[in-house]
């Protein structure tokens, strides 16, 4: 597994952590409550991760499949789903709920 793919499934839950405990969510919740006043934020949070995770296999699937005759371009491709997966999670995490 490339190291960017690594880091990106491994630092989304960092941020879901991190938002745990800025909203006062607590285990074995996967979504915050409705009577949290921070349920909306959080839940960005979370959903980002959620998408990330349910993506990944697929991803990662393709890649090595295209990288037996296509190595670099596989590579470039990964590196550019890696790069766009955080700026898709920070986004994510930081719009409004009404844009979500």
């Amino acid at each position: 597994m490339p190291w960017s793919e690594f880091r990106d499934v491994c630092l989304s839950p960092s941020q879901v952590v991190k938002a745990r405990k800025e909203y006062g969510v607590k285990y074995p919740n996967l979504y915050a409550p409705e009577s949290n006043k921070h349920a909306d934020k959080f839940n960005s949070v979370q959903r980002a991760h959620q998408n990330t995770l349910e993506s990944w296999p697929m991803v990662m699937t393709l890649m090595v499949a295209n990288g037996v005759l296509f190595p670099k371009f596989s590579a470039a491709c990964g590196a550019m789903w890696a790069v766009g997966r955080v700026i898709y999670g920070a986004g994510y995490a930081s719009v409004s709920v009404q844009s979500n």
